[in-house]
């Protein structure tokens, strides 16, 4: 089950990023709407498809917040970083 959790952690944060870099090289001069229209739906797509299955922490903030907050093991929160 960690396993399932670390491999959909990963696949959630190369997603998540592809998608904001692949926006960003888009056009010659993407504008602030374009880049954050596109980081909003990279997100919401993540939460949707890897939430049930990480939890979706592609953030390490949201890792630490979750981990001070004991909501996590610091062993997982470790390897999801």
């Amino acid at each position: 089950l960690l396993i399932r959790a670390l491999v959909g952690e990963f696949f959630a944060t190369f997603l998540f990023m592809f998608a904001i870099c692949g926006a960003g090289l888009a056009t010659d001069a993407p504008g602030p709407v374009l880049g954050g229209v596109c980081t909003a739906f990279a997100a919401v797509a993540a939460i949707y498809t890897f939430g049930d299955l990480s939890g979706a922490h592609f953030n390490p903030a949201v890792t630490f917040g979750a981990m001070m907050g004991a909501r996590m093991p610091v062993v997982q929160g470790i390897m999801y970083w």
